[in-house]
């Protein structure tokens, strides 16, 4: 019997623990947003990295800045998302619009 209270509380131990790196540990992806004249870009590092450096609105035919800071972060955070998924990073133009992106700046 105290084999298994044994087996159990280090099973509770080890779930506790992993849950504690799971959600507190600061993820390793990161999404930095810069100013690109006019607008903005973002970046995507990994482990301090930098892998992607996004100055225009990915999927569209135009080289345009973001025309806010909110809209870059908005994308960004989806390539981080996807990246720790393990998914392929880039961008369509059908998530630009479910994301509401703007192309026409004021």
């Amino acid at each position: 019997m105290k084999l298994i209270k044994f087996c159990f509380h280090s099973f509770l131990l080890v779930a506790t623990i992993s849950l504690l790196f799971y959600f507190l540990i600061p993820s390793e992806v990161n999404v930095a947003v810069h100013p690109v004249g006019d607008g903005y870009g973002y970046s995507v590092s990994v482990k301090n990295k930098t892998v992607i450096k996004q100055d225009f609105i990915p999927a569209i035919q135009e080289q345009k800045a973001f025309c806010t800071f909110e809209d870059a972060q908005t994308i960004g955070t989806l390539i981080k998302r996807k990246i720790e998924k393990k998914e392929n990073p880039s961008i369509t133009l059908s998530e630009l619009k479910e994301n509401n992106i703007s192309f026409l700046c004021n």
